[in-house]
């Protein structure tokens, strides 16, 4: 599969790209986002380097794990990542994000969830999203209730 990117009013969800690196270890490497997914801890530069160089577009090319850097329209800013996955069952995927902590109650999570979901419901003819949490991320929740 090709990345692709999405437009979505104030927010632009695009594949990981070199220079992104830096945005990767704050958002990996805040207590709060290491509290809830299951990213290395620590979360080191060269994690970053893989994700950008190899693993994103990997998965990307086989369809495993779609994965943006969700930014500001118009400063370019990564502010969030949102990711698809195919779920176990035909139709269904999985949704995930997570929010740089300057970003966090401001719906970005919120609005960058909703635009995936309709992209994927568009282009990849999803019938169903499914997002799933650690028991207690009462924040993840709210973002996808709302979304």
């Amino acid at each position: 599969m090709e990345p692709v990117d999405i437009t979505a009013g104030r927010l632009h969800l695009r594949p990981w790209q070199a220079g992104d690196e830096p945005a990767l270890l704050a958002l990996f490497g805040d207590p709060e986002t290491q509290r809830w997914t299951s990213r290395p801890v620590p979360y080191l530069p060269e994690h970053a380097t893989e994700t950008v160089q190899r693993t994103a577009p990997a998965r990307w090319a086989d369809g495993s794990r779609l994965s943006w850097a969700v930014c500001d329209s118009t400063s370019g800013q990564v502010l969030a990542e949102v990711v698809l996955s195919p779920g176990t069952d035909p139709g269904v995927w999985l949704v995930a994000f997570a929010c740089l902590p300057a970003s966090r109650g401001r719906g970005v999570a919120t609005r960058a969830v909703g635009a995936a979901c309709r992209w994927a419901f568009d282009a990849l003819a999803a019938q169903r999203m499914q997002w799933c949490a650690h028991t207690g991320n009462l924040g993840s929740r709210r973002v996808a209730e709302k979304a």
